[in-house]
């Protein structure tokens, strides 16, 4: 059985453990931001990011669990939610690209700053937003190549231990 690497430093599965971890901070520190006193509480927009992020955390405990229990099926909603980021963010990277080409896809709020600071103001913005999209695809995407490489380790091991059975 081959040893499946995350970075070099560490095996797929601790690797793999290591980024849940953060991702579960991350969650559970957006949460805590997400529920400011001083807004409207109960709105679509919050019912949404609400349910996305709660998603988000199960699917990063199931990781945990995937790896200490040696169960390759729990690894599912993790890889299901990464795609789903990749191809939310390469449609939002193609969306900036466009916009710079194609002037009325640019919001609003852009149009108005255009005002105010002339020159290429908007297309610095849009040029920033995008390559902002673009390395959070790419991360996205290496996430997505982790937590598969640590899901067919995991499998691999249950068919070594099956055979032990």
């Amino acid at each position: 059985m081959q040893e499946r690497c995350c970075c070099g430093c560490f095996s797929i599965t601790v690797g793999a453990q290591i980024l849940v971890v953060l991702q579960i901070v991350a969650t559970t520190e957006a949460l805590f931001y997400f529920f400011n006193p001083e807004e409207e509480f109960f709105t679509l927009k919050r019912a949404a990011v609400l349910i996305s992020y709660s998603f988000q955390f199960i699917s990063n405990v199931l990781v945990i669990f995937a790896c200490w229990l040696k169960i390759s099926d729990l690894m599912r909603p993790i890889i299901i939610e990464t795609i789903l980021a990749d191809i939310l963010l390469a449609f939002a990277y193609i969306g900036c690209l466009v916009s710079l080409f194609n002037h009325s896809l640019i919001p609003d709020d852009l149009k108005e700053l255009q005002e105010q600071f002339p020159g290429a103001f908007v297309y610095i913005a849009v040029v920033l937003v995008s390559l902002g999209f673009g390395l959070s695809l790419l991360f996205s995407h290496w996430l997505f190549g982790v937590f598969k490489r640590c899901q067919q380790h995991i499998k691999e091991l249950e068919r070594c231990y099956g055979m032990m059975i």
